[in-house]
């Protein structure tokens, strides 16, 4: 659809406005004047986040903030946009701004958003799978004490159970390689493996090195597993990826633009694109005129 579309206009904000009209593209909003989601009362658990490598907060986003990215992120998909265009709408920035006090949490005041992120729509009639099984980083991610020097943040947009494709982790204290240098997967040991069900709204955190992938769906899941991941990283160490933003920003329409294409080009590896999306993405990122 989009090779037949001339690049000037995708390069249009109004485009996309026209597009998804219950999103928004401005640059005139004050991330930092919207709240913070509340983590319950203990916030965030050093204790667990070292032990397990990641931590889940139930249901935290609203409902309302989650149908609209919802129907955003639907969408697209019914226009044969990648998920990941989502990050064009201003809506998709807040949620974002809105984890400034979870990161801070766990990497300190300086922390930084890395420009790294994706959207997923998991089909189950497609029977499609979230990423396969994988470690962020291979190396260089965790102090000492074993807390984070990066982590994921990973959002559910709707209900995430076994037949939906959820995430599935190798507890950091049940991988025999956790500490390698080398990336190597965990033994095999299917009891080692741990869902991590949860719903609309809820938000998972894990550090770069903890093993986990996103599991396959079923046809007899409800619906469509929607979800975003962004990652984030201390600001006191040398850059994993640039450039890097500060936390709850609203970045310019163009400069969101390039970060698209750059997600795109980045992660390659994990899908069969569209014909002529990897030369759009090129554009977008400034490799040709």
């Amino acid at each position: 659809m989009f090779k037949e579309i001339d690049y000037e206009v995708l390069n249009n904000p109004q485009y996309w406005r026209d597009l998804v009209p219950s999103l928004s593209i401005s640059e005139e909003i004050d991330p930092l004047g919207h709240s913070q989601l509340f983590l319950g009362e203990t916030g965030l658990s050093r204790e667990r986040l070292i032990h397990d490598g990641y931590q889940d907060f139930d249901g935290i986003v609203p409902l309302s903030v989650i149908s609209n990215l919802q129907s955003g992120v639907n969408e697209l998909h019914l226009q044969n946009w990648l998920p990941v265009f989502c990050f064009l709408f201003d809506e998709y920035w807040l949620l974002l701004a809105s984890l400034r006090d979870l990161v801070v949490q766990a990497l300190g005041y300086d922390a930084k958003m890395m420009p790294d992120f994706w959207a997923w729509y998991v089909d189950p009639r497609k029977e499609d799978a979230g990423w396969r099984p994988h470690r962020e980083k291979m190396y260089n991610t965790l102090l000492p004490d074993g807390m984070p020097m990066c982590m994921t943040a990973w959002i559910a947009l709707t209900d995430a159970d076994p037949l939906s494709g959820c995430l599935y982790f190798i507890p950091a204290h049940k991988d025999d390689n956790y500490g390698d240098s080398d990336g190597r997967p965990p033994s095999l040991n299917l009891q080692n493996v741990r869902a991590a069900p949860v719903k609309a709204g809820s938000v998972l955190v894990f550090n770069e090195r903890v093993y986990h992938w996103g599991g396959s769906s079923s046809k007899y899941a409800k619906g469509p597993r929607l979800s975003l991941a962004c990652e984030f990283q201390r600001g006191d160490i040398t850059p994993y990826n640039k450039p890097l933003l500060e936390l709850a920003s609203l970045p310019s329409f163009d400069v969101r633009w390039q970060l698209v294409g750059k997600q795109v080009l980045q992660y390659k590896h994990m899908y069969t694109y569209p014909s002529g999306m990897l030369d759009l993405a090129d554009r977008m990122v400034g490799r040709v005129d």
